[in-house]
C-alpha cells in the first residue's frame, strides 16, 4: 500500500530527466532520481504563463511550432513514426482508398498534439 502513504511510480516528464541514482523513502519504496533540464523547464514555464494569461492552447502550440521548439517526444509519437503517413499513403493508394482531407490530421510531434491531449487539464 504504497500510494497511501505518498509513495508513488515517478515516470520521466518533460522538463526532467533520471539522473541514474536510486532514492529510498522513509517507508523504504525506492524510486529513480530526477533533476530538472533547464532547456525544457523554460518551455514548461512559457507554456504555463501563457495559460495563465488565458491563451489557447492552439494558439499557444502555434508559437512554440513557430519558434521550432521540438515537441516531447512520448511512446505514442514513436509508434506513430514507425507507422509513417507516407507508409499508410503507399497501403492506401494500392488499395484505392487514398483521398484528400482537410486538416483532419495534426502532424506527429507537433506541439498541437502534444498540447490538446491536455485540453482537459485546465487550470483554474
Amino acid at each position: 500500500m504504497r500510494f497511501p502513504k505518498g509513495d508513488v511510480p515517478n515516470k520521466i516528464m518533460y522538463g526532467y530527466r533520471y539522473n541514474g541514482k536510486m532514492v529510498t523513502s522513509e517507508s523504504g519504496y525506492e524510486y529513480k532520481d530526477i533533476e530538472i533540464v533547464e532547456e525544457e523547464a523554460r518551455v514548461v514555464r512559457r507554456i504555463f504563463h501563457e495559460v495563465v494569461e488565458g491563451k489557447a492552447y492552439t494558439e499557444i502550440a502555434r508559437g512554440l511550432n513557430m519558434d521550432k521548439i521540438p515537441a516531447p517526444v512520448t511512446d505514442a509519437v514513436r509508434v506513430r513514426k514507425k507507422k509513417s503517413k507516407k507508409g499508410q499513403l503507399n497501403s492506401d493508394l494500392l488499395d484505392g482508398q487514398a483521398g484528400i482531407s482537410r486538416g483532419s490530421s495534426v502532424p506527429s510531434g507537433t506541439w498541437v498534439q502534444s498540447l490538446s491531449r491536455r485540453s482537459s487539464h485546465r487550470i483554474t
